[in-house]
């Protein structure tokens, strides 16, 4: 699998989705990773807090299924999320369709999902993965809403370990979920 690292960008989906757009072949499942982010969003349109220290990583996909199928992604992707993550989690973590991981009843992680079609099948699919892993203060607006396992562990989370697990466990449950559609 290709990996694009970025130590800045505005967001790792706008990486993807430029290079989507930008008419040259890509793999299937070209992960992109920054740093830190400086518009990064979730649904809606909502703004994504995108300090250093946390992960943010989208998968750039052409999934050879109806768009129906494609929707699942983002179920899938939540659900990879809380593999890699429960081990490092002093307490339980939690999806709340369609896209947000908690813990505590507050936000953890989101995903946004983002895609191109044509007639019944997409073009490209982007799953953005955000990740409060060492965040330490909020902003007053998000303290009641969000955390990070820092905050619920009292450790330290290992960025780059946390990133290869994730997309190692992606990667599998990315080909696991084609071969099934396609059969």
């Amino acid at each position: 699998m290709k990996i694009h690292r970025f130590p800045v960008t505005t967001s790792t989906n706008d990486e993807a989705i430029r290079r989507a757009k930008s008419g040259e072949d890509f793999e299937d499942g070209e992960a992109f990773i920054a740093d830190r982010q400086t518009a990064g969003r979730g649904r809606m349109g909502r703004s994504w807090e995108s300090p250093p220290g946390n992960l943010y990583v989208s998968f750039l996909l052409k999934p050879q299924v109806s768009i129906a199928k494609a929707t699942e992604l983002t179920l899938l992707a939540a659900d990879v999320v809380c593999k890699v993550l429960a081990p490092l989690s002093p307490v339980p973590l939690t999806i709340k369709p369609p896209n947000d991981i908690l813990v505590q009843g507050k936000k953890l992680a989101g995903i946004l999902a983002e895609s191109a079609t044509l007639k019944d099948r997409p073009l490209w699919v982007v799953v953005g993965i955000g990740i409060n892993l060492n965040s330490g203060d909020f902003s007053p607006e998000l303290s009641e809403a969000a955390t990070s396992l820092k905050k619920i562990s009292g450790r330290t989370v290992d960025v780059s370990e946390t990133a290869s697990a994730l997309i190692e466990n992606f990667e599998r449950a990315y080909r696991g979920f084609i071969d099934v559609a396609r059969n």
